[in-house]
């Protein structure tokens, strides 16, 4: 506590002696005069006063330290950080949630990673409210393209009834044709793909069974790299000849962190729980998924993937190692006695930079377009980060200068042994 209570003195003699008094900044909550100009009858609501701090009090968190006393005087200290914070930088979000403080309270121990959840929290305020902000420009565009096309003339926009309750017939009002939106045939493709996935698809499995191993942070990145898997997985633009894979989840309990995240981001999970999401391991439901055709995906295995069979059912690990490369997806799988191995990377390409391991979505990517090319290869050059992978063009003048240095050093020995003779 003492240790903490001097960081905060320190950091705060530290911003009186930067800044010269202290600086409110809205940052991007503010909204310049250039906006204004461009975009007619903004809402007052949306700009004026966007940013509200409401006052925080440890009675909020009532339920916290209810159970454990402890927590209580925690919760204090991380509020007094939450206010430093607040009149310093600005960084800090509007109002702490229930949620946010038990996320809070699991960094307690390492004050560095405490000011980066709470930055992390003010970064995702501001981005919920850029995109409500992109809403209401378009919102307005499309009134203003509407008022061209049709005049000011308001009638459009009365429905089925006219001003004075009596039904109106023509186009924008009462009708017998109904207008079929895209995202109405969106919806109506997606579901088809999802019963015919459900039949025919290959299943590719996603383990959640690494919650003790991840910080926070890293929770919330792998449920942002889930939900994006999920959605190309189920709108299949690059392949659309072939079928998408059968996702399911394991280990899926109730009030684990990466459930609780991936809840957040998935918002049909509700509906798709009983078939999906499976609260037990994939070896106790041998009916669908039977071990001799598991086959465990790991950066660390030994062996390495080479050709691919339609038959198998592949397992991802829902695990995030940005802080410590630990080899737990391999143990797991040796342990379990399941076939592990790793992409074929280096049989492929040429590394350029970083590790080896790729993102749960970059995986999921290349599986699918080997499954639907059958060309490694084309598949990694294609959904691997770029900034990895060597390209063609890299490799073929590394060739041209490896086959100069070579001929240059066969010169030098052609000329030592005319000299020697």
């Amino acid at each position: 506590m003492t240790r903490l209570i001097n960081s905060l003195m320190k950091s705060w003699t530290n911003s009186i002696v930067r800044n010269n008094g202290i600086k409110r900044d809205l940052h991007i909550m503010a909204v310049s005069c250039k906006d204004q100009q461009q975009k007619q009858n903004p809402t007052p609501q949306l700009y004026e006063n966007a940013r509200q701090f409401k006052e925080v009090t440890v009675n909020q968190f009532q339920m916290l330290f209810k159970t454990n006393p402890k927590c209580k005087g925690q919760i204090e200290e991380i509020l007094n950080l939450y206010e430093l914070e607040k009149y310093t930088t600005q960084q800090v979000p509007s109002i702490l949630s229930v949620n946010d403080m038990k996320r809070l309270l699991s960094t307690y121990d390492d004050e560095k990673e405490l000011r980066k959840m709470i930055k992390f929290f003010y970064t995702r305020e501001c981005d919920k409210f850029n995109t409500y902000k992109k809403k209401f420009y378009k919102k307005q565009e499309m009134l203003e393209k509407k008022r061209e096309k049709y005049g000011e003339n308001d009638e459009w926009e009365q429905g089925v009834f006219d001003i004075q309750g009596h039904l109106v017939y023509g186009l924008w009002h009462n009708s017998l044709i109904s207008r079929i939106t895209k995202q109405a045939i969106r919806d109506y493709r997606s579901n088809h793909i999802s019963r015919q996935t459900c039949l025919f698809g290959q299943k590719l499995i996603v383990d959640l069974d690494y919650d003790q191993y991840m910080k926070p942070s890293e929770i919330g990145l792998l449920a942002k790299q889930i939900s994006i898997m999920y959605y190309e997985n189920r709108v299949n633009r690059d392949y659309p000849e072939s079928l998408p894979y059968d996702v399911h989840f394991t280990n899926c309990r109730v009030g684990e962190n990466t459930v609780n995240e991936l809840s957040r981001h998935l918002k049909r999970m509700d509906d798709l729980k009983q078939y999906y999401f499976h609260p037990e391991s994939y070896l106790s439901r041998p009916d669908l998924f039977p071990k001799n055709k598991l086959i465990y995906l790991s950066p660390h295995a030994k062996l390495s993937l080479k050709q691919y069979d339609h038959d198998d059912i592949f397992i991802l690990g829902g695990y995030n190692d940005r802080s410590s490369h630990r080899q737990v997806s391999h143990v797991k799988a040796q342990s379990e006695g399941i076939r592990c191995y790793r992409l074929p990377l280096d049989e492929n390409v040429l590394w350029k930079q970083g590790d080896k391991n790729l993102c749960l979505n970059q995986v999921a990517a290349i599986l699918h377009a080997v499954k639907a090319t059958g060309d490694w290869q084309v598949a990694i050059r294609k959904f691997a980060p770029q900034r990895k992978v060597r390209s063609l063009e890299e490799q073929h003048l590394e060739d041209q200068i490896r086959m100069k240095t070579i001929a240059k050093r066969l010169r030098r020995m052609e000329r030592s042994y005319k000299f020697i003779q």
